[in-house]
């Protein structure tokens, strides 16, 4: 299945820990809202922490930040990843924009934000969201779902079901296998019978179809198989 980075980087460790990046790969009209930080910045130094039996578990990255996009930074942030299929490389000298998740006192970036945040895209990036910020409040924002189709069953046009706090919506299928409802700022569920399609694993914890809270230019994005067991 696409978006899933299969090659971990052990460091020459014998241990080996899995994760899963996201899917569909986020955008940053959704990243940026889901991130509790959000910085552009240079790494300047990196560590990594061993695990008992000497497996490299954990990579810390010294970044110094040029620009706090989201929450609060300190001119220099400390920005942990895992050392599995989920995490993110960083190099020194590298000039990022960095999504972290505050957990257990750190924060965390993984493999979900790669393409974002990719040297040769921080500037654009930084752009995106600085008129994501300047967006007047009633900014609609909008509902995406990608389907993994299963041979020869098709989806049905009326598939999904998206409950604002009043009012039922409708969308649109922009192709075969993708739908997509535009809607106000509010919080949202999303309702696909279970016994015609699931949730991948791969968007599990990114985006709960049964709570979606969404800002003005926001853009959920959410991933079901058809037919999964």
């Amino acid at each position: 299945m696409k978006s899933l980075l299969i090659a971990a980087a052990l460091l020459g460790a014998t241990d080996v820990a899995s994760a899963f990046c996201t899917a569909p790969p986020p955008r940053e009209c959704d990243a940026y809202f889901r991130a509790h930080v959000v910085v552009l910045g240079t790494v300047v130094a990196d560590e990594t922490k061993y695990s008992p039996s000497g497996f490299a578990e954990e990579l810390t990255y010294r970044i110094l930040v040029e620009k706090t996009l989201r929450g609060q930074a300190h001119r220099i942030v400390h920005i942990s990843t895992g050392n599995d299929s989920g995490g993110l490389r960083l190099m020194r000298g590298e000039r990022r924009v960095l999504f972290g998740e505050r957990r257990d006192g750190k924060i965390y970036i993984g493999c979900d934000e790669w393409d974002l945040s990719l040297p040769t895209n921080a500037d654009a990036i930084v752009s995106s969201i600085e008129r994501l910020k300047k967006l007047p409040p009633s900014t609609p924002a909008s509902i995406e779902i990608e389907f993994i189709p299963a041979e020869d069953e098709p989806i049905p046009p009326d598939a999904v079901r998206v409950y604002g706090e009043s009012t039922t919506y409708g969308g649109t299928w922009v192709s075969s296998d993708r739908f997509k409802a535009v809607v106000p700022p509010g919080t949202y569920s999303v309702s696909i019978d279970p016994a015609f399609a699931k949730q991948t694993i791969y968007s599990l914890g990114w985006a709960n179809p049964q709570r979606l809270e969404l800002a003005p230019g926001q853009c959920a994005q959410l991933q079901f198989q058809v037919g999964l067991e």
